[in-house]
């Protein structure tokens, strides 16, 4: 009997044991799961007592985002939509940190680094001082609008999901937009782009494109393009983009607007596109 009741509590210790330590581990799992997660946040860099207007979406309504800005902490709750924040930077960082689906800043940022938010859909950050500005990390983007910027370069290999972008009043002088096949807006003018090729991008409705090193534009496969804006580029551009007009016969009538005085021909509607020269006079 001695010997049954020590079988009994050896049998009864490892089974509580095991039990423990499955718990234990259980437990660790989660916490090394918690530590493994990348926290949401976005930094930007700015002179130290800039004012700067933040427009902020969450992934859910009533949501919390938290603005650090050196000894400076505040905490908002996004109740739904935009949430408009004027900031006053009392250091040159400011770190945000939430599930931010859309961002909107405007006030001389130098940098911004997006690497961490991954949940970013819209990206609106024109009119500042950015030298750079990698979105490879973003591949959930739709629209980014970064126009007015410093910017020589742009890759946008990894964001498939993009149906708008806006980059014009830049520096940059290639643009790839081979990867971007969802894009449906495109802005692009006063950069100094010498060549463009559309010819993947076959959803596209609108683009406003020139300067005057553009010499070449291919839109010839654009069945779907219906408007088109040129600013400012060179005199025979204008021809080569005429012959690559897709035919829109059938279709409602597509408008050809081009912005300057290098065009002194009479041009005449074609391929059921209405033709517009506005010379600025």
């Amino acid at each position: 009997m001695g010997k049954i009741n020590f079988l009994l509590l050896t049998t009864l210790f490892v089974v509580i044991y095991s039990c423990g330590n499955n718990k234990n581990k259980s437990e660790v799992e989660q916490t090394d799961k918690k530590a493994t997660e990348k926290v949401q946040q976005i930094i930007l860099t700015v002179e130290s007592g800039t004012n700067i207007n933040l427009r902020i979406a969450v992934d859910a309504n009533n949501a919390e985002v938290k603005v650090v800005c050196g000894e400076k902490e505040d905490v908002y709750t996004i109740e739904s939509d935009f949430l408009d924040i004027d900031y006053s930077a009392s250091s040159e960082t400011i770190a945000i940190y939430g599930d931010i689906t859309k961002l909107y800043f405007y006030s001389k940022i130098k940098n911004v680094d997006i690497s961490q938010a991954s949940a970013l859909t819209y990206l609106e950050c024109g009119n500042n001082e950015l030298t750079g500005l990698d979105v490879s990390q973003n591949t959930a983007l739709s629209y980014l609008d970064c126009r007015d910027n410093k910017l020589t370069e742009l890759d946008l290999s990894k964001n498939l999901e993009l149906t708008e972008l806006y980059c014009g009043l830049n520096s940059i002088k290639n643009l790839d937009l081979s990867k971007n096949t969802a894009l449906i807006r495109l802005s692009c003018q006063n950069n100094p782009i010498t060549t463009l090729d559309l010819s993947k991008n076959i959803v596209l409705k609108e683009i406003t494109v020139g300067n005057e090193e553009l010499n070449s534009l291919d839109i010839s496969k654009n069945k779907d393009l219906s408007s088109i804006y040129c600013h400012s580029f060179s005199s025979d551009c204008y021809k080569v983009i005429l012959d690559a007009l897709p035919d829109r016969t059938g279709l409602e009538k597509g408008t050809f607007m081009i912005f300057g005085d290098s065009i002194k021909d009479e041009l005449e509607d074609i391929k059921n596109w209405n033709i517009v020269v506005d010379t600025y006079k």
